[in-house]
């Protein structure tokens, strides 16, 4: 899911968004992948256990 998919589906600040996405990629529940189709976007996906 992108950056602003997340924030419209949460309906969060930009920055609280940046901030949780930072959190969860420092505990490795969150995999940050380059969108094949628009590389200036990312795409975060779930760490599978």
């Amino acid at each position: 899911m992108s950056h602003k998919a997340l924030i419209k589906k949460t309906r969060l600040s930009p920055r609280t968004v940046r901030f949780v996405i930072k959190k969860l990629k420092e505990r490795h529940l969150v995999i940050e992948q380059i969108n094949m189709r628009d590389l200036r976007h990312t795409i975060y996906l779930n760490q599978v256990p």
